[in-house]
């Protein structure tokens, strides 16, 4: 409690500025809670888009390795395109091939779709 010691005030004042302390304390921690409340929920709004993200990742990662498996291996690459590829765009020569199998022999569109990718 409070000391109201040398102060001249009436009960009824003493109580009025009690619940009026206690009001504002009440308010704070209202306050304080709700700050608390909007915290969590950003968080959680993080949270939820961080697996987003890496759910789109995962299932990038999984079209581009059903991309790899459907490449036609009968498809001959020329050395000088793959040369060029690797040089360009710094991929590895395995990557180039791929793509330019994909493709068709097709430069101009493997270079394309590596850059978009």
């Amino acid at each position: 409690g409070r000391a109201w010691v040398g102060v001249d005030c009436t009960e009824s004042e003493r109580s009025s500025s009690r619940r009026g302390g206690s009001m504002a304390n009440s308010r704070e921690a209202a306050n304080q809670i709700e700050s608390v409340t909007d915290f969590v929920q950003e968080k959680a709004l993080d949270d939820q888009k961080a697996q987003q993200a890496i759910a789109s990742l995962v299932a990038s990662d999984e079209q581009h390795s059903r991309e790899a498996e459907d490449v036609d291996m009968s498809i001959k690459v020329r050395p000088e395109d793959v040369a060029l590829i690797v040089q360009e765009l710094e991929v590895t020569q395995e990557e180039a091939e791929r793509a330019l199998r994909r493709h068709k022999n097709q430069v101009v569109d493997t270079l394309r779709s590596l850059i978009e990718a």
